[in-house]
C-alpha cells in the first residue's frame, strides 16, 4: 500500500530577504516576510504531533549552517512528538517538490498527479500529467456523492496578455470536460479579489485578482461542511448555495472581522481535522460546534499571507 505524506519547504534565507526587499519595493515596509519560516515550522510541529508522515523539502543550495540549524531542529522535534516519520529532502532547483508554495506544483488525483510542469519525484511511480490544474489552488475536494467524487475548480484564468487569457480559458474548459469524462462531478466557481494588506488597512488594502479558490472557500468533506469567505459569498452567493445544497453540506461564514486572515486557506489533515491560523479564533468556534476539529497555530501567519498564501498553500499531500 501505498505511503501518503504532507510535503512542505524550507525557504532560503536569501530567499526570504529577497521576498522582503520586494515588498518594500512595492511600499509594503514589513519584516514579516522574515517570519515565514517560522511560521511554517509552527504547522510542521502541528502534523508531527499528529503522527503525519512529513517530507520537508530545501534547495541543496541552502548554506550549510542553515542547514544544520533545521537538522537540529527537527531531531529534537522527533523526540519531543515520538514521531519518527519526518526527512528533510535536499532537492535541485527544477525538482517536483522543491517550491516556495507546495500546493501550485501539483495536484494529486487519485492514482494521477497533475503538475504544472515535467519534474522528477521522490522515487514515487505515479502517472504524471502536465495540466493547468496542477496549480492545486485551483482545486479542492469535496468529498463524494453518489459515489463520485467532486471537486470545485477555479474557472478563472491568471492576468496575462489578452492572447494568453484566451489560450488559458481554452485550457481551463478543456481539462474541466477531462475531469468529467474521468467520473469527477465538477462545480466551477470564479476567482476574487485579495487583501493581502488587509490585516493592516482592512477595505482600503489594494486588491489583487487571485485564481485561486482556496483562499476564499474549502470544505471539510468528513463533516459536510464548507467554510466560505463572506466577500466571496456575497458576489457569489446563488452558485456557492446551489453547490451546498447539491452536495449536502452545511454552509459557515467566516465572521467579517476575520476575513483579512483567510481562513479557508485551512489544512485538512483527514477525519475531520484540521489546522488554521491562530488569529481565526471565532471561525475555529463556529467550526468546532459543527464537530470540526481545529488545531490553531502556534503563531499567525502574517509573512506567509503577505506572500498571498496560507497553510494549505505551502503544504501539499502525496
Amino acid at each position: 500500500m501505498r505511503k501518503r505524506f504532507f510535503v512542505t519547504s524550507i525557504v532560503s534565507r536569501d530567499k526570504l530577504i529577497q521576498s522582503s526587499l520586494e515588498l518594500s519595493k512595492k511600499g509594503i515596509k514589513s519584516k514579516s516576510a522574515l517570519r515565514i519560516n517560522s511560521e511554517r515550522m509552527g504547522v510542521i510541529k502541528l502534523l508531527a504531533k499528529s503522527k503525519k508522515r512529513i517530507i520537508i523539502t530545501v534547495s541543496k543550495n541552502m548554506p550549510k549552517s542553515q542547514f544544520e540549524k533545521l537538522k537540529r531542529i527537527i531531531d529534537s522535534l522527533k523526540k519531543e512528538t515520538s514521531n519518527k516519520l519526518i526527512r528533510i529532502v535536499p532537492l535541485s532547483e527544477n525538482n517536483y517538490y522543491n517550491a516556495f508554495w507546495e500546493r501550485d506544483v501539483f495536484t494529486r488525483l487519485n492514482k494521477r498527479v497533475l503538475s504544472k510542469s515535467r519534474a522528477i519525484d521522490l522515487n514515487i511511480v505515479s502517472q504524471k500529467e502536465k495540466r493547468f490544474f496542477g496549480d492545486g489552488g485551483r482545486v479542492i475536494n469535496a468529498g463524494t456523492v453518489n459515489g463520485k467524487e467532486v471537486l470545485l475548480v477555479s474557472h478563472s484564468p491568471q492576468h496575462a496578455s489578452l492572447e494568453s487569457l484566451n489560450t488559458q480559458k481554452k485550457l481551463v474548459s478543456d481539462e474541466i470536460e477531462m475531469l468529467k469524462k474521468r467520473g469527477y462531478i465538477v462545480f466551477e466557481l470564479p476567482g476574487f479579489d485579495y487583501k493581502r494588506l488587509g490585516r493592516v488597512k482592512g477595505s482600503e488594502a489594494s486588491n489583487r485578482f487571485f485564481e485561486h479558490l482556496d483562499v476564499f472557500i474549502n470544505t471539510i468533506p468528513q463533516k459536510k461542511v464548507m467554510l466560505v469567505d463572506p466577500d466571496y459569498y456575497a458576489k457569489n452567493s446563488i452558485k456557492v448555495k446551489q453547490i451546498a445544497q447539491a452536495i449536502g453540506f452545511k454552509l459557515i461564514k467566516i465572521p467579517s472581522s476575520e476575513k483579512y486572515f483567510y481562513p479557508s486557506n485551512f489544512l485538512n489533515i483527514g477525519n475531520g481535522e484540521i489546522i488554521m491560523d491562530k488569529k481565526a479564533s471565532q471561525t475555529a468556534k463556529l467550526l468546532g460546534e459543527v464537530g470540526v476539529r481545529v488545531y490553531t497555530t502556534p503563531s499567525t501567519l502574517k509573512g506567509n499571507n503577505l506572500m498571498f498564501g496560507g497553510a494549505r498553500c505551502f503544504v501539499n499531500k502525496d
